[in-house]
């Protein structure tokens, strides 16, 4: 599930997404994936930050867009019950 999230993430980041529809994104790509097994795996609330905000030692994802040759940064973990 951690490949499927961090390969979600490359392919979704375009110039204006957001940290939250980042989140989002990729929290749905799980648990459509998760589905065939149950749901037994979800997404665990990670960091997921661009631009300046990387500076961040974990902020929460905001509504902060990405911008042309910005930084991206992810930190996800997927969890089981």
């Amino acid at each position: 599930m951690t490949d499927l999230a961090v390969r979600t993430f490359q392919s979704s980041l375009r110039e204006g997404v957001t940290e939250l529809e980042m989140t989002a994104t990729m929290a749905a790509a799980v648990r459509a994936e998760t589905s065939n097994a149950r749901g037994e795996v979800g997404l665990s609330s990670g960091t997921i930050l661009f631009g300046e905000r990387t500076r961040l030692p974990h902020g929460p994802p905001s509504q902060h867009p990405i911008r042309k040759n910005e930084p991206a940064f992810l930190h996800q973990n997927t969890n089981t019950p």
